[in-house]
Parts: structure tokens; sequence; C-alpha cells
């Protein structure tokens, strides 16, 4: 995966990380860990994606296409974009989830 912090310089800082765990808690503890605020990702079982909301992390799901794309579009807030929806899912399966505030 690829981590980037946005928040303290113009160019985010970029670190490459694998996660060890595959079980969906342990995963979640493990990327909990790396205290991220969001994560975009692709296909997510819903297991993996409540474990990260009640962790404290945002998930936006059923995201693809070029990571540079992608990266600087959620920099300009288009990470809705349609280009960027997995293919065979439709908008209404475009997930953006929240944490409890």
């Amino acid at each position: 995966m690829l981590l980037l912090d946005v928040g303290k310089t113009s160019e985010p800082q970029r670190e490459n990380r694998s996660l060890l765990n595959s079980d969906p808690l342990n995963r979640a503890r493990e990327l909990a860990n790396l205290h991220p605020d969001i994560l975009i990702c692709g296909a997510i079982s819903l297991a993996l994606e409540n474990a990260l909301l009640g962790s404290g992390i945002q998930v936006v799901g059923f995201v693809c296409g070029n990571v540079e794309e992608i990266v600087e579009a959620f920099l300009r807030g288009d990470i809705s974009d349609s280009r960027f929806l997995m293919p065979g899912s439709c908008s209404k399966r475009r997930r953006v989830r929240l944490r409890d505030r």
C-alpha cells in the first residue's frame, strides 16, 4: 500500500508498506497503528471496512485507476469522479464511509 502524508509539505511524503495480517480485525489493527485518517481502496470486505471505521479511519471504497491520478484527484477533492469507479460497480455501490464523530 502507499501511505501519503499530505499535511506537512506542499509535496506529499510517500512510503510503500505491506500489511502482514490477512484476518480483517488484525489487518485493521495493523493499519490503525499507522495512524491514517483515510483509506482509499478498491474492493474491501464489509468486515474490514467496519473494523477500520471502528478504529476511526474513513474509508473510500471501489476506487480504481492510475495511482498518481487517484492521488491528484484526492488532493483536488475529486475522488468521487466516475472515472475512478471500479468496473462493475454502479455509483450506488461507491462507498464513502466516515467514522462517527
